[in-house]
C-alpha cells in the first residue's frame, strides 16, 4: 500500500493491522522517529546496548532505503 504524503508507512502485515485498528479506533499515532533516535532505541531494544560511536556514523552516512529493516536484520540476525 502506497502511504499518502506525511503518513507513516505500512511495510509489514504487523503495520497493516495495527494503523488500520488505531484509524478505526480514532487513536492517533506519532510520526517516525529521527535515525538517532531509531538507532539508539533499536540497539537497546535488540540487544541491550547503545551502539557504538563507529556504528552511529556508518548508519547516519548511510542514506540508502530500507536501512532500519536492514539494521534490524544485522542486530538480530
Amino acid at each position: 500500500d502506497p502511504s499518502p504524503a506525511g503518513a507513516v508507512p505500512r511495510d509489514t502485515t504487523i503495520d497493516r493491522i495495527l494503523f488500520a485498528r488505531m484509524e478505526r479506533d480514532g487513536v492517533p499515532h506519532a510520526g517516525l522517529a529521527g535515525d538517532e533516535e531509531f538507532l539508539r532505541r533499536v540497539y537497546f531494544d535488540a540487544i541491550g546496548l547503545p551502539p557504538s560511536p563507529a556504528a552511529v556514523r556508518m548508519f547516519l552516512a548511510d542514506s540508502s532505503p530500507g536501512k532500519r529493516a536492514r539494521l534490524i536484520d544485522d542486530l538480530l540476525g
